[in-house]
């Protein structure tokens, strides 16, 4: 019986011990401890991979500054936590330790990311040093340009051929021109174009003949007359003007029989002038003159429009004994060679 009554006495002690549980209201202290239903901030398996993330990896500064963000976030409670118990502000200020190494870290990898840009910045030095070799290299091809340009030698007369001609150290195509059955060559000089050859056209009127003068060379002696209208449709007979418009181009009189004279032909005399150094591929011939055939090698004469009175016309001359051109007055009897200008 008093076993019976023990054990209703224990049963109720208990009884009273679960009323007394259940009544009682649970108080917690830590805002952060993961059984408090109303702790500020729940920790989730996310936030220490989150921080531990930073360590590892050079994260992106993006991502560095929104951990900082939750971090510092979650900070905050845990000064409000110190009102209901200091013993709690150890936990939190622990707490807070990460998340301050966890901006560290952020920090560090900001750092490190500002160093890869600095790294990067760098590594565009050495490009725009190798662009220096790009630019000598280009120095070094624009000189080589220049031995090219100065080795290139100037023609002369001698390299005068069937169909170009030296012209101011230049060579040039011929023209060509046909009358009478002969064809001529035909050379530009300044804004002119002349025939480069003595005129050879059979034509009624007064020449000397063939048969006893090298008109295959030279080219016929005409008279005046004869000469004013020897030349082929499109040319004609140059005016003293108009010769003297090759003589300015050409640097004047003085040097005229030199520069278009032909390089063989003439006789020198004294040893020094005869042959010209034919510049412009005028190729001027010592045909001489008719009547008594003579100055062959020595003289050459070509007529003018020009004329004086009725007797008299003009022509000009060049001698192998000099090196310039001079205007005389023959009659117009007289037999001369002819150089046809274009109209």
């Amino acid at each position: 019986m008093v076993l019976g009554f023990e054990k209703f006495i224990c049963i109720g002690v208990l009884c009273f011990a679960f009323l007394l549980l259940g009544c009682t209201e649970v108080e917690y202290d830590n805002p952060y401890d993961p059984n408090n239903p109303n702790a500020i901030v729940r920790y989730s398996s996310s936030v220490p991979s989150s921080s531990s993330s930073v360590e590892p990896s050079s994260s992106s500064e993006a991502e560095s500054s929104s951990s900082v963000a939750f971090n510092s976030s979650s900070v905050e409670p845990s000064s409000s936590s110190t009102e209901p118990s200091s013993s709690s502000t150890v936990p939190s200020s622990s707490s807070a330790v990460p998340s301050s190494s966890s901006a560290e870290s952020s920090s560090s990898s900001e750092a490190e990311s500002s160093s890869s840009v600095v790294s990067s910045s760098s590594s565009i030095e050495p490009s725009s040093s190798s662009a220096e070799p790009n630019s000598s290299s280009e120095a070094e091809s624009s000189s080589s340009i220049a031995p090219s340009s100065s080795s290139v030698v100037p023609c002369t007369a001698s390299d005068n051929n069937e169909t170009q001609y030296c012209s101011e150290g230049t060579m040039k195509e011929y023209g060509f021109v046909t009358h009478g059955g002969q064809t001529y060559k035909t050379v530009v000089i300044g804004t002119q174009t002349w025939m480069a050859e003595n005129l050879n056209a059979p034509k009624s009127g007064t020449f000397f003949p063939c048969s006893e003068y090298d008109c295959s060379t030279y080219g016929r002696l005409y008279d005046w007359v004869t000469a004013k209208t020897v030349c082929p449709s499109g040319w004609h007979l140059p005016t003293n003007a108009e010769w003297e418009i090759m003589t300015d181009y050409i640097g004047g009189a003085d040097t005229e029989g030199k520069k278009l004279k032909t390089t063989t032909g003439w006789n020198d005399y004294q040893g020094k002038f005869g042959n010209g150094t034919d510049e412009y591929g005028f190729s001027a011939l010592p045909g001489g003159s008719g009547g008594s055939f003579s100055g062959v090698g020595n003289h050459g004469f070509w007529w003018s429009a020009s004329e004086i009175g009725s007797n008299y016309a003009y022509y000009r001359s060049m001698n192998g004994d000099n090196e310039n051109a001079y205007w005389g007055i023959n009659y117009k009897s007289g037999l001369f060679s002819v150089r046809c200008l274009q109209d």
